[in-house]
């Protein structure tokens, strides 16, 4: 996948539209430090699914494969759920960037999950309803996947009149 990211521009086009047997017999000049199967799985799995966010599919693999060992995992259920969400919001994020602000050259940050959620999402709630929704779903995620408390947050909304009133007395 990083190596994608490098060889970009130069991988893009000789990757986008290969043949199983252009591929296996390695016609193409490819720059991923991972080969012709590197280049192509990483556009794959970035373009296909769910755009940057797939760097979660990592993570993913390496827990399926501590399980297939029996290294104990504490929480690999959560871990498991916490990566996918993370994965599906990343792309969601990335997704409205793309759809919302029409940046058809960014597609691949979003993925084919991004693009298609925003799309929904975009025409039923309009791009501030959207938005809106990305940014409850933003604050939410970190409250229910890591336990986060915004009480410093909330103690200065709930002054935000005091101290909007302290000002208009000062002026």
């Amino acid at each position: 996948f990083v190596s994608f990211f490098v060889t970009w521009f130069s991988d893009y086009s000789l990757v986008e539209n290969v043949t199983p047997g252009s591929l296996i017999k390695g016609e193409r000049n490819i720059g991923n430090v991972c080969g012709n199967l590197g280049a192509f799985m990483a556009y794959v799995m970035l373009r296909y699914t769910f755009g940057i966010a797939s760097f979660g599919f990592l993570i993913i693999f390496a827990l399926i494969v501590l399980r297939i060992f029996k290294v104990r995992i504490n929480h690999y259920a959560k871990w498991f759920a916490s990566t996918m969400v993370i994965m599906l919001w990343l792309s969601c994020i990335f997704g409205f960037i793309v759809v919302g602000f029409d940046l058809e050259d960014m597609e691949d940050l979003a993925g084919i999950v991004g693009i298609g959620i925003n799309q929904v999402l975009c025409s039923f709630l309009g791009t501030i309803g959207c938005a809106l929704l990305l940014l409850a779903v933003t604050i939410v995620i970190p409250m229910m996947l890591f336990g986060v408390r915004y009480t410093g947050l909330i103690r200065g909304v709930k002054r935000t009149p005091e101290l909007i009133s302290n000002l208009m007395q000062k002026a």
